[in-house]
């Protein structure tokens, strides 16, 4: 049916949208990782400054296929590999990665290059024109097909050939954000889906039953919206000890939220319409689906809460980098959805022990948002079977369990799933089955070039704050979200 999402391998597609449209219409984003999705950073921390020498990858060649590619010579070889994750963690887990596999491979050397994410493709291109492409890049969902059209990424499938890669073991709705025409340009990193963290201590002090063994697979229609928003409600305290269900709670005075969520994010309010039996945009993108009943009674039940003082207003997560893990991390808020990467913030910061639960089923279905972010030989690197070993190794068990022993990552590959070397490490969190169950009801985001940036996006946060700040109403602002996005459908379709 039209503009469904319903399906967890449903993604919606932009290949009708050129590069040149895209950049005709100033839509190429300046977003380096998914999620959007889930691909922000919890620390909050501003991007380091790419190192010296971080651009200075090998010059450019014509593109060679896997059979095309010379064996390695034994020679020393350097291979570059940039990343938009800066922080002094992911820089220091790829630093390991690198170092490993250096040792077991003394001829080549990985030179890690973080740079900004701010306008990364426009960086990409530049690199292009200036022969310094490196030799393994960065990219996402929405920028697989742009980076294909530019010459920037090249068709991994005959190197998974020839070196006998099981790519086709990662989870295929992962996989699918990186198959462009066929073609396998992004190899995804992790799997990122949101579901709820909790914490035990609130939990326990408000004599709530956490539903840490519910299985949906079992009860389907059980752990629905109603009861999260019940349990929400009860662990929210105002500041003279008041709870959020009890007679005389003050919602101007709130010292503890029920919860900590970004309803401006797509990971948020896609997934909340589609739950509620709605649709987001047809399956052509011609135009959106967002005003319907469905559409107004997902926006209202995610700012009721803001505007009843149980969820923490958008005020505060931003005044804390935008991020509404932050607040849960600083012990403000006693549930946040997140993604698996906050766990090792929160195990840095937050004294409480947490643990994690199904995202709850709304009226229509259970639906959260889940993505990836991955990696692509370049199309210009001099030495692909040498970057493409370091890539199939650092996809590998070995590499994995660097990737994974930090907490901030779940393997993407099927065969991982099960595996001890994440499942196994010391809470919390301690419920860690969730973070693969969950992909069953996951959705991809959505694969439109502007849901993160630009005026779009903004309509979104300007909407969902008015409507908390009872100066716009629901219909109001889903009509005019819903005017925003039509427009950018029609000018990335010209």
């Amino acid at each position: 049916m039209s503009g469904t999402l319903n399906d967890r391998s449903r993604t919606i597609l932009s290949s009708g949208c050129s590069r040149r449209a895209l950049l005709r219409a100033g839509l190429l984003g300046a977003a380096g990782t998914l999620l959007a999705a889930c691909s922000n950073s919890p620390s909050g921390q501003p991007a380091a400054a790419p190192p010296s020498g971080a651009t200075s990858a090998p010059a450019a060649a014509a593109t060679q296929s896997a059979q095309q590619a010379p064996a390695s010579s034994g020679g020393n070889v350097d291979i570059t590999f940039i990343t938009t994750q800066t922080s002094d963690a992911d820089v220091k887990i790829y630093q390991q990665l690198a170092d490993t596999f250096h040792q077991e491979n003394p001829n080549i050397t990985v030179k890690i290059s973080p740079t900004d994410g701010t306008n990364y493709d426009q960086k990409l291109l530049t690199y292009i024109q200036a022969n310094t492409l490196p030799d393994i890049v960065q990219t996402s969902d929405n920028f697989a097909k742009p980076f294909k059209d530019a010459g920037i990424t090249q068709n991994m499938i005959p190197f998974a050939q020839k070196t006998s890669f099981p790519y086709q073991d990662c989870d295929p709705t992962f996989l699918n954000l990186g198959m462009i025409d066929g073609d396998l340009h992004m190899l995804p990193k992790q799997g990122d889906v949101i579901i709820p963290y909790v914490n035990l201590r609130m939990a326990q002090e408000g004599g709530v039953k956490v539903p840490t063994d519910f299985d949906p697979a079992k009860d389907p229609n059980g752990w629905t919206w109603d009861d999260f928003m019940a349990m929400c409600k009860h662990l929210t305290v105002d500041a003279n000890g008041k709870r959020g269900d009890e007679p005389g709670f003050d919602k101007d005075n709130v010292a503890i939220y029920g919860a900590s969520m970004s309803i401006d994010q797509w990971y948020t309010y896609v997934p909340k319409v589609v739950a509620e039996g709605g649709t987001f945009v047809s399956d052509d993108l011609s135009k959106s689906t967002l005003t319907s009943p469905q559409g107004v009674a997902a926006f209202k039940q995610l700012t009721d809460p803001i505007k009843d003082g149980y969820w923490a207003p958008l005020t505060l997560i931003q005044s804390l980098s935008n991020q509404s893990g932050n607040v849960f991390a600083a012990g403000r808020a006693a549930i946040a959805p997140l993604q698996r990467l906050w766990a090792t913030t929160l195990r840095a910061s937050l004294t409480d022990d947490f643990d994690v639960i199904h995202f709850p089923k709304g009226s229509a279905k259970r639906v959260t948002g889940m993505g990836t972010f991955g990696f692509a030989l370049s199309a210009k690197t001099k030495h692909p079977d040498e970057a493409w070993s370091f890539l199939s190794w650092m996809y590998g068990e070995e590499g994995m369990r660097i990737l994974t022993a930090s907490y901030a990552a779940v393997p993407a590959q099927k065969r991982f799933y099960q595996s001890s070397f994440w499942r196994d490490l010391p809470p919390p969190p301690h419920n860690n089955a969730v973070f693969v169950d969950a992909f069953s009801y996951g959705i991809t985001p959505p694969r439109l070039p502007f849901y993160s940036t630009g005026e779009f996006r903004q309509s979104v946060t300007d909407g969902m704050t008015a409507i908390t700040l009872g100066k716009a109403t629901p219909e109001e602002v889903v009509a005019n979200v819903d005017q925003v996005l039509n427009k950018y459908l029609q000018q990335s379709k010209a």
